[in-house]
């Protein structure tokens, strides 16, 4: 919240919400990450009379890793272990050869014995020297794709709903109170007369989970109260907002925190 101009003739108060714009970017970019790095994999081999070979497929939206394995090099499989400290450990499947470990997929699971069940299928395959081919897929990225759909959501929520740019603005000269509200889909604006303004209130209401939370409002010789602050946004410096409209228009009250009038 930014006082842009304060003078005997106007009074202008800015609010950008740059934290908020930088977090919804941030959801968003990593509910993008969160899809275009998730890959499924699908191990395929086929044995002949003296030799054969495994080709090990991850495929993503960013492209695939295609990886050739001999099948004579292919000795064992075993089960990786990620321990955490919540006790929910996951696992992987990774090949074992004469030289090296691979991992069958490129991220951990939390399902053991969907693992143990693929590990177990492609130790068969090795030992069984009749079973001519094997074909093995574990595909887990629909909730990659549920996850980082919701990021991208959250993200996209957040700049239109609560990412507005406020422009609060009172002009003497003009005789106008003026209330803009600009977001990424659409805007509104308010104005009414500065001689409709009686006093300025911090009121106190309750939301939808009866919770206290408060804003600014205009008090209107009407009686009514207009809001003119987001409600319970720690980014507006309430008592700042009422006292200097409150000097601006001359009003002598200091109210606050009063319940709106229906």
């Amino acid at each position: 919240m930014d006082i842009v101009e304060y003078n005997r003739l106007k009074l202008t108060i800015r609010h950008q919400p740059l934290l908020l714009w930088l977090l919804s970017c941030i959801l968003a970019a990593v509910g993008v990450g969160v899809i275009s790095f998730q890959s499924g994999s699908t191990l395929t081999c086929q044995r002949g009379a003296k030799t054969g070979s495994c080709e090990l497929v991850k495929s993503g939206l960013v492209g695939s890793e295609v990886r050739t394995i001999p099948l004579e090099s292919l000795r064992d499989v075993s089960l990786d272990l990620n321990l955490k400290n919540d006790s929910n450990d996951t696992y992987r499947v990774v090949l074992l050869t004469g030289s090296e470990e691979i991992p069958f997929t490129s991220n951990y699971s939390a399902d053991s014995n969907q693992q143990e069940s693929i590990a177990s299928e492609i130790n068969a395959f090795i030992m069984n020297q009749n079973q001519a081919s094997l074909n093995v897929q574990q595909d887990d990225r629909w909730f990659s794709y549920l996850f980082g759909s919701l990021l991208i959501g959250v993200g996209l929520f957040v700049a239109v709903h609560k990412g507005k740019v406020v422009t609060l603005s009172f002009d003497k000269v003009r005789d106008r109170m003026m209330l803009k509200q600009r977001g990424l889909l659409n805007g509104t604006t308010i104005e009414l007369p500065l001689a409709e303004i009686v006093d300025v209130t911090i009121e106190t209401i309750r939301d939808a989970k009866d919770r206290q939370i408060e804003r600014v409002a205009l008090v209107l010789d009407s009686g009514k109260h207009l809001a003119i602050t987001p409600d319970a946004d720690p980014f507006w410096d309430y008592k700042k907002v009422a006292h200097c409209i409150r000097v601006f228009l001359n009003l002598n009250s200091e109210s606050s925190r009063k319940t709106p009038q229906i």
